[in-house]
């Protein structure tokens, strides 16, 4: 199968970043040309970057940057967004962290608490992106700290100090990828230690991440998969990644 082909790559590649047509056609025993149908298919992915005479994770050599990943599985995170709506409750106390997927998540909500389809008690971020995109709906509470314009957050100290006094009822957060097939993982120290922070003062731990989340190696880890509740992600997840999160006790949506 074409699939188990690609995730026979990607487990090798997620060990030493980049692989050289020939390797990847000794490792799947297969053409040329197969393996440069598989590289293109993963570039416009945006899992991995074709270089020459090869490729490599796109995780190894990318900065992040808040506008670039916002363009990516636009349509994925749509869904996502509006079948994370689904789960609010009018009593819920909401933390919406930083990410681009939570972003959109945060436009979703906002349309639907202004046609009255959804209602909540309080909304807290520590985004300027996610506070400019509800703030026309409902308040929001912004938690403040260290500005950081890659990721359009608040972070640091003073933001941790501010969540551990604080309780919420739901917390949504993106991840940047994942460690192996078992935790959630941040691409630096503090955006980990943010969401550390969070996982703590929350009743539920949601994760909102398109399915190319699960084929990008990050090396910060923040929560295993069995310490979160809920993961809302796309269609395009593999019944694999799929079988994994439901076997370590974590709930799954697909948008």
């Amino acid at each position: 199968m074409p699939e188990d082909r690609e995730e026979l790559l990607l487990s090798k590649l997620f060990t030493e970043s980049k692989m050289s047509v020939q390797d990847a056609m000794d490792l799947l025993n297969v053409s040329k040309s197969t393996v440069r149908r598989i590289f293109i298919n993963l570039e416009n992915r945006g899992i991995a970057v074709r270089a020459y005479g090869g490729i490599q994770l796109a995780s190894s050599t990318a900065v992040y940057s808040f506008d670039t990943l916002k363009r990516k599985f636009s349509n994925e995170k749509v869904r996502i967004g509006k079948a994370a709506c689904e789960i609010i409750n009018e009593d819920d106390i909401l933390f919406i962290d930083a990410g681009t997927t939570s972003m959109n998540f945060a436009f979703q909500l906002s349309q639907a608490i202004v046609k009255g389809s959804v209602k909540v008690k309080a909304v807290f971020t520590n985004s300027i992106s996610t506070l400019e995109v509800l703030a026309p709906a409902v308040t929001v509470n912004l938690v403040g700290g260290e500005y950081r314009p890659q990721r359009k957050d608040c972070y640091g100290y003073l933001s941790e100090m501010v969540i551990e006094r604080l309780h919420f009822t739901k917390c949504f957060l993106g991840t940047d990828g994942v460690i192996g097939s078992t935790s959630f993982a941040a691409m630096d120290f503090t955006t980990a230690a943010i969401n550390a922070a969070l996982m703590k003062s929350s009743s539920q731990n949601i994760v909102l991440c398109d399915h190319s989340k699960f084929f990008s190696t990050s090396y910060v880890a923040w929560a295993p998969f069995s310490e979160v509740d809920t993961v809302i992600t796309d269609a395009g997840l593999s019944e694999k990644m799929a079988a994994v999160i439901r076997n370590e006790g974590c709930g799954l949506i697909l948008a």
